[in-house]
């Protein structure tokens, strides 16, 4: 991946750009969630592609791509910069961007347990039982549980034309619960 970030940075330095970025974004992520003791709705998802900024001659131009595919990656390139050009004319205030050191970096999350690697029937019977505590909770006086469980991997690389070059690894999860009881109670 580097590699091809590196060398669409490149090819725009070869094209006279003022500044360019790129920024590759993989996402993959899990969500759940239970209504009133059934599953109400569940979906595993992976997301990956590119976003491309150029300023030329004082104009920004930007263009994104699905997946990481060198031809599209390069299609994406000549678009970003083809918005700048176009946007030349009708820009009200010039861009600039503040020359800064470079920096090399590489940051990952720290965690013990990958989300990705608990199965998604496992995830379903731990917010079962989050439910089912709430639930008991209440004593009787719910009328409608609603309980949701996410995570969330993520990758980002960024690299740009005053040598940067910079990887971030993030993690989340998130519980969470809505709860409704019956009408003249309130529950602490």
């Amino acid at each position: 991946m580097r590699d091809l970030l590196e060398a669409l940075r490149d090819k725009a330095l070869k094209q006279g750009v003022d500044f360019m970025d790129v920024r590759a974004v993989e996402n993959e992520r899990t969500s759940v969630q239970l209504q009133d003791g059934r599953a109400d709705k569940a979906s595993q998802g992976r997301r990956y592609g590119l976003g491309i900024r150029i300023l030329l001659n004082r104009a920004w131009g930007f263009a994104a791509a699905d997946g990481f595919d060198r031809d599209r990656a390069f299609d994406c390139l000549e678009t970003a910069i083809s918005m700048a050009k176009a946007s030349q004319e009708r820009v009200g205030e010039l861009g600039e961007v503040v020359k800064a050191d470079s920096v090399e970096e590489c940051v990952r999350a720290q965690f013990e347990k990958d989300p990705r690697s608990v199965p998604l029937a496992v995830k379903m019977k731990a917010l079962s039982q989050y439910e089912q505590a709430a639930v008991a909770e209440g004593d009787g006086k719910l009328v409608n549980t609603v309980v949701f469980y996410g995570d969330e991997v993520e990758r980002v690389m960024v690299c740009n034309t005053q040598g940067t070059f910079v990887e971030m690894g993030f993690i989340r999860t998130r519980l969470g619960a809505n709860m409704t009881a019956l009408p003249a109670h309130v529950l602490l």
